[in-house]
């Protein structure tokens, strides 16, 4: 049994920013790309205890899952929508905020109660440190900070390697994952890395024993440690779609999809719908992300136009229904231009984050003037050479689940 004493003095000496990596990173900058932070500590401190709250409140207080052999932790809809493919190989821990309802296994009341005894230590923290962008995320996500040391402190209690022989997290820079990665390498638990989006230069080095990545680009960006086994199976989230809808005719899509995120301002998806307007003569869907619950605010906007709102229809179903996409700064071109469909943006609205321009996935147009549909290709072969690599086996392709679970039982995992 652990000693209290050593887990809560070993916490206390963790690298908060090197596990908050999405929010510590000058690069990513997480908090300007959300446009949250503007109302400093106050927001952080609100955040912080309106997290407490809601994980007493939703009684988030399950650990029987951490018994289990293999454990798979799922934080947001887009994670659970690849993991959800490996569920009969292990259990499956919902959480974050998209798990808040009196159903959840989450284990989140935990950590959040826990870390109130390392509020001090997160003030000295934020007293010793000199670097002003770390001192500034440090204010306006204490949440987030103050948070890593109770999970830290109740990963290392609930995980144990007399239990649990694997670990497969679909996210490589949030606090959930990289913590459970930390406290399992400690505990000589292996852990596997699938991707749920596409990825960046900017993300952390791949530091698992496993990482399952979509294809040539995602390994071409990663730094990869020395143990990492490294495989290219083919987009898990999107097997589904890409296995079981080889007949989609998609001569006969018509209609233009345009795609928001967190990132698109109320003024901006204002003037993105008028311009598309304008220029589109045929059917007009909109569809926000998943963590997003802004849709309902542009219901009379979306009604008065004429526009469907697909932010809830499945996904697989929305890319086979129209021909056309736009997006800013999104991954949502991968799996689009991956179904056949013809992507564009506007220079003003987009920054090549995910080299989709560098790699001709996307035409973007100087400005909406310039904007001419009869000019826009499809970009699946593009797309499936960088994004999209399954294996193969006897000249048979395997769908990416199949891949990774042929793998890890090969290596005793499961």
């Amino acid at each position: 049994m652990l000693s209290i004493f050593k887990v809560l003095r070993d916490a206390c000496f963790i690298d908060i920013f090197d596990l908050n990596w999405d929010i510590s990173s000058e690069d990513i900058n997480q908090v300007r790309l959300t446009k949250s932070g503007k109302y400093g500590f106050f927001e952080g401190v609100a955040r912080y205890f309106y997290h407490i709250i809601t994980s007493v409140l939703y009684l988030k207080f399950s650990i029987s899952t951490f018994k289990e052999k293999v454990i798979i932790l799922s934080g947001t809809k887009n994670q659970l929508r690849a993991l959800s493919k490996l569920k009969n190989i292990g259990e499956l821990v919902e959480f974050g905020t998209y798990s808040n309802s009196l159903r959840n296994n989450s284990f989140e009341a935990y950590p959040y109660l826990v870390s109130l005894i390392f509020v001090p230590v997160y003030f000295f923290k934020l007293v010793t440190e000199r670097n002003a962008f770390k001192r500034k995320m440090l204010i306006c996500r204490a949440d987030r900070y103050i948070f890593s040391y109770g999970l830290y402190t109740f990963y290392s209690y609930v995980m144990n390697s007399r239990n649990t022989n694997l670990i497969i997290l679909a996210n490589d820079h949030s606090v959930w994952q990289r913590c459970a990665l930390l406290v399992a390498q400690s505990k000589k638990i292996k852990v596997a890395y699938v991707q749920h989006a596409n990825v960046s230069e900017y993300f952390p080095s791949l530091n698992f024993d496993y990482a399952f990545l979509d294809g040539k680009y995602a390994e071409s960006v990663y730094k990869v440690s020395p143990k990492c086994k490294v495989y290219k199976v083919g987009c898990l989230r999107f097997e589904d779609f890409y296995f079981h809808n080889e007949n989609v005719n998609i001569t006969k899509r018509t209609g233009l999809l345009i795609c928001f995120n967190k990132t698109d301002t109320e003024e901006e998806i204002f003037r993105v719908v008028n311009e598309c307007i304008n220029k589109f003569k045929g059917e007009i869907g909109i569809r926000f992300h998943p963590s997003d619950s802004r849709s309902s605010n542009y219901s009379v906007l979306m009604a008065q136009s004429n526009i469907t709102n697909e932010t809830h229809s499945d996904l697989g179903h929305v890319l086979g229904k129209y021909a056309y996409c736009y997006a800013g700064m999104s991954s949502i071109f991968l799996e689009a231009s991956l179904s056949g469909m013809k992507c564009f943006t506007i220079s003003s609205e987009y920054y090549d984050y995910y080299g989709f321009q560098r790699d001709k996935i996307i035409r973007v147009f100087q400005s909406w003037d310039d904007l001419d549909f009869a000019s826009l290709k499809e970009s699946v072969q593009e797309a499936s050479y960088l994004y999209n690599c399954y294996q193969i086996d006897d000249g048979n392709v395997i769908s990416p689940s199949n891949s990774i679970k042929k793998i890890l039982r090969a290596d005793g995992c499961i």
